[in-house]
């Protein structure tokens, strides 16, 4: 949905149906890695963090 870069991160923002099945497929990817790879999960149902980014760059 969203990537953002900057700092020597790269942050990777999904939005799925299923948080907990997602995260045991994604921790696969992090085992095979060799990249440091950490993953968080929040509950956003509202979806904000993806109106406030269309928000921010209507007009661009």
């Amino acid at each position: 949905m969203l990537v953002v870069t900057g700092n020597g991160h790269k942050d990777w923002y999904w939005y799925v149906k299923d948080p907990d099945a997602w995260k045991t497929q994604a921790e696969h990817l992090v085992e095979r890695s060799t990249y440091p790879i950490s993953i968080t999960t929040t509950d956003d149902r509202d979806w904000s963090l993806y109106e406030n980014f269309k928000a921010s760059v209507k007009g661009l």
